[in-house]
């Protein structure tokens, strides 16, 4: 019996660049929870971001592991939040100041609100982090005094310098875990905070097996979670290193592969069947 469905958000259940996922989608997700199977996304993106793809549908993401597990909630409740060190943060910006091609975007929190600051940016980096946040992001030159809930250190991909300065980083800042979510975007997260920490988490409180558990990934920032699983699945458009660490496949992101696994997994469901992309 599979009681729970965990799906990464940016290209495994939403394509990147689309403004909220599918029709089919939401119908997906709908079927799942009227057959009495939890769903809730496992990612990097905040209330805010996930209210947005989800079109203010709260029922789709009452329940789920946000900021890269930081945060895990059940029924639109807090039950477990990591802050980012504000010092360790710190520390990090100084390593990087005189890296041109490099810098630190944070979030801070205000209650139920987010403000995104880019930290020693230029003009251009700032523009560049608002087009791909989807949020007004400010500039500072150093680490504000306020809880830190999430943030990237940003690596021009051009540059090729984003795996240097992530082994120098995680040699010199131990506090700090830096996970690549796409191309020179690296997640900041607190030493062993991540989404496997949080489905454990939420697998507890929710008081299910993690063999009760599907999970659906794409990169980086998912293989913990992937490899703490069973039924660990990844889309067709995953990276190639995710992808094959994965037993279970579906179809890409922009032809709804995950929509179509989740209308499986109601009809195997109902029959008592293992769901097809399951079997073999």
């Amino acid at each position: 019996m599979i009681k729970l469905v965990l799906s990464d958000m940016d290209n495994t259940l939403n394509p990147a660049g689309s403004p909220h996922v599918s029709e089919r989608t939401f119908a997906a997700i709908h079927g799942l929870l009227d057959a009495g199977i939890k769903f809730g996304p496992s990612s990097g993106r905040d209330h805010d971001g996930l209210t947005r793809f989800f079109c203010g549908d709260e029922a789709c993401y009452q329940t789920g592991v946000l900021l890269n597990g930081k945060l895990v909630q059940v029924d639109g409740e807090a039950i477990s939040m990591h802050y980012i060190s504000n010092d360790a943060l710190g520390r990090l910006v100084d390593a990087v100041r005189d890296v041109e091609e490099a810098f630190v975007i944070c979030d801070l929190s205000h209650d139920t609100l987010y403000e995104s600051i880019c930290i020693e940016s230029t003009p251009e980096q700032l523009l560049w982090a608002q087009r791909v946040t989807g949020n007004m992001v400010t500039w500072s030159d150093h680490v504000p005094e306020k809880p830190i809930i999430a943030a990237v250190l940003a690596v021009s991909e051009e540059s090729g310098r984003g795996e240097e300065l992530r082994e120098r980083l995680a040699r010199e800042i131990p506090e700090l875990d830096l996970v690549e979510s796409m191309p020179g975007w690296y997640d900041v997260l607190p030493h062993g905070v991540n989404k496997a920490s949080g489905l454990r988490t939420l697998a507890d409180a929710l008081g299910i097996g993690l063999d009760e558990v599907v999970v659906f990934g794409d990169s980086e920032n998912d293989r913990e979670m992937l490899e703490l699983v069973p039924y660990a699945v990844t889309v067709a458009n995953a990276m190639p290193a995710v992808y094959a660490m994965t037993r279970y496949h579906v179809g890409a992101c922009a032809d709804d592969g995950v929509a179509i696994a989740m209308e499986e997994i109601v009809r195997a469901q109902a029959a008592g069947e293992v769901p097809s992309f399951l079997r073999g």
